[in-house]
């Protein structure tokens, strides 16, 4: 579940039973207006865990788990001493900020710490992220994610193409399929070897039930054989309407089994059973939180974070700039010879038939 990551922003201020201290905060109360603030779906659970002082005199922290179906998460939360106020955030310790003058904070938090810088007299602050006008910022976020090595889902051109293209997807997002499928069927066929497809798991699991076992069902194909991951990940964005939390496996194992799949089926339900690529899958996860992704699809166009999808031609026009800024001419794609005896093949054929449609 997203939570706000902005430091001051109080995420609900409940009133709940008369407590003398945190401890003793009013459990099913808070659950109850947590699920009204957020607006939480039927089914998603909450509980609280040990409330501790958080070194800021008032103010309690503890950890809140939240569980819907076999998908949970845990969030700090803090609370005032008295139980009425609750804030969802990390607690950020101020140190010395990139900018002279000002405290920022230390920690980076699940999600990155918030852009706030505060005056060292406490008069002033302001939020916003410094810019580096001495660091490249696409390179900088290409150093953030891993390319190279066991664990890179990719194809195309290889590590040294001029251009790579990373997607971070979620295969319950309707979204993400309609950019997937058009990345599969005309990424390679327009750029064969100057474009590398790198494919990174972000499921957004606080609203896609499915989404992150979907992840694991298709790294442990990957686990196997690099294109059986492909293959997989295709049939179930192919299949996505029909998928659920209760048949997922077994829509998922249907790939698997599938024609030139070519994996061990046993391998693959020990595999997706005992969960042994959910590891695979947090890393992507928390990579695309240090670039601060939050929504799917995100492109990664040589380090230049492109969030959504319009449709290929817009990305093509992207990807065209960033060939001919490497000096590299995007030929036109010209049909083959063979193509072209198909196509008259064709036309004479369709011809035939409207002849015999008009007769």
């Amino acid at each position: 579940m997203k939570w706000s990551r902005t430091l001051w922003a109080l995420a609900g201020s409940a009133i709940l039973a008369s407590a003398a201290a945190a401890q003793d905060i009013d459990r099913p109360a808070l659950y109850k207006h947590l699920q009204k603030t957020f607006n939480t779906p039927p089914g998603v659970e909450f509980e609280l865990g040990e409330l501790k002082p958080s070194g800021v005199d008032g103010l309690f922290v503890g950890t809140l788990k939240s569980s819907f179906r076999s998908n949970s998460q845990s969030h700090q939360i803090l609370v005032t001493k008295d139980g009425r106020y609750y804030i969802m955030s990390d607690l950020y310790k101020l140190g010395e900020s990139t900018i002279p003058g000002m405290l920022a904070p230390e920690d980076k938090g699940e999600e990155g710490p918030p852009m706030v810088h505060v005056s060292k007299d406490l008069k002033y602050f302001f939020v916003g992220e410094p810019h580096d006008l001495k660091v490249d910022p696409a390179a900088a976020t290409l150093a953030k994610i891993k390319l190279k090595g066991e664990g890179v889902m990719s194809r195309g051109g290889g590590e040294t193409a001029p251009v790579t293209l990373i997607e971070y997807s979620d295969m319950e997002c309707p979204y993400c399929r309609n950019a997937h499928m058009a990345l599969d069927d005309k990424l390679e066929a327009t750029y064969g070897k100057k474009v590398r497809w790198v494919f990174k798991y972000f499921p957004l699991t606080s609203i896609h039930p499915w989404a992150y076992p979907a992840a694991i069902a298709v790294a442990c194909a990957e686990k196997q054989k690099a294109s059986a991951g492909w293959t997989v990940e295709r049939a179930i964005f192919q299949d996505q309407e029909s998928i659920n939390p209760g048949n997922l496996r077994d829509k998922a194992l249907e790939a698997v089994n599938g024609k030139d799949v070519g994996i061990s089926s046993a391998a693959w339900q020990t595999c997706f059973d005992k969960q042994e690529t959910k590891s695979r899958v947090d890393e992507d996860m928390a990579e695309a939180r240090s670039i601060r992704v939050n929504s799917t699809p995100t492109l990664v166009l040589n380090g230049r974070v492109v969030p959504g999808f319009r449709d290929f031609e817009g990305l093509k026009t992207m990807i065209d700039a960033e060939l001919a800024d490497k000096g590299i001419k995007v030929e036109p794609n010209e049909p083959k010879p063979a193509d072209l005896k198909d196509k008259k093949s064709d036309k004479k054929k369709s011809d035939k038939k409207s002849d015999t449609k008009k007769g």
